[in-house]
């Protein structure tokens, strides 16, 4: 059985699997494509570390928030590609549903 959506938690994640496994005539269960928000939050942080466009100057400042496979990213970057970079790469993760990109770019020479 392939079980899709999203679900509150990790914990609600795995109290569903187990509950499914137990049915009657499932022989195994495929959660793959069940995400939780935690998760999500999590994963996108890991695609932007990883991608040396999206990865994080010294004065970079991107926090991820995340409800319902929601993403809505908000900080502050040093240019406007890397912020296009950024909520293209959220959006290509696996279970992100929508990205809001709320992402200030900071206009050089200021406060330094």
């Amino acid at each position: 059985m392939t079980l899709t959506g999203m679900v509150g938690s990790i914990i609600m994640k795995w109290v569903i699997v187990d509950e499914v496994s137990r049915l009657a005539g499932v022989r195994t269960v495929q959660a793959d494509e069940l995400y939780d928000d935690t998760s999500l939050q999590l994963a996108v942080a890991r695609t932007l570390g990883s991608n040396p466009s999206t990865r994080m100057a010294r004065d970079d400042q991107v926090y991820i928030h995340v409800y319902h496979g929601r993403v809505v990213l908000t900080g502050r970057v040093s240019s406007s590609a890397k912020c296009e970079a950024i909520e293209e790469a959220a959006a290509a993760v696996p279970g992100v549903r929508s990205v809001v990109n709320r992402l200030e770019v900071a206009r050089s020479g200021l406060g330094r």
